[in-house]
């Protein structure tokens, strides 16, 4: 719930984003600047399972469902108003989506055998965060250190936003 609310102050925000930051994820005819991919799997004895979802430039989305390397699965597809990516857009520069770390969460120090793995990548840019199996964002941020919990936070605030906009994940 606490992330939820953060999230929609941060939406309401969004119209104070600078416009040379707010460039580097819309361009001026309202497309995204690259291709969006989100990844929620988990792992296992087949490598990684779960969803993603694909936002094209234009727009056009796509969720798949997969099982290791080559295994897919079309969920649902669609593709997401202008208003809709322009929203998108001020979320991923109010939260600096480019400057999540590459790497965040467990360490291989602490990882569990099968872990959670959540990822953002946008254009040639990637933030991968291990969690513990089955841990949601909001459980982790409890046992989080300081830096982290921004990250997660930003992270969630970008994954609320996609789910509002296309239906996020399963």
């Amino acid at each position: 719930m606490g992330l939820q609310i953060t999230a929609l102050i941060m939406c309401a925000l969004c119209s104070q984003v600078d416009d040379s930051h707010l460039a580097k994820y819309i361009r001026s005819n309202g497309q995204l600047t690259q291709r969006l991919i989100v990844q929620d799997a988990q792992s296992g004895a087949i490598g990684r399972a779960g969803y993603e979802l694909a936002i094209e430039p234009d727009g056009g989305w796509i969720k798949t469902q997969f099982w290791g390397e080559k295994r897919r699965k079309e969920l649902a597809h669609g593709k997401l108003s202008a208003n809709e990516l322009s929203e998108l857009a001020h979320v991923l520069a109010d939260q600096k989506a480019d400057e999540l770390p590459r790497e965040f969460g467990l360490t291989n120090a602490t990882l569990n055998p099968n872990p959670r793995y959540l990822s953002l990548t946008f254009g040639n840019g990637r933030s991968e965060s291990l969690l513990p199996p089955s841990t949601d964002l909001t459980t982790y941020l409890g046992t989080a250190s300081p830096n982290e919990r921004d990250y997660i936070r930003r992270l969630d605030t970008v994954l609320t936003e996609i789910k509002r906009v296309a239906g996020g994940m399963p």
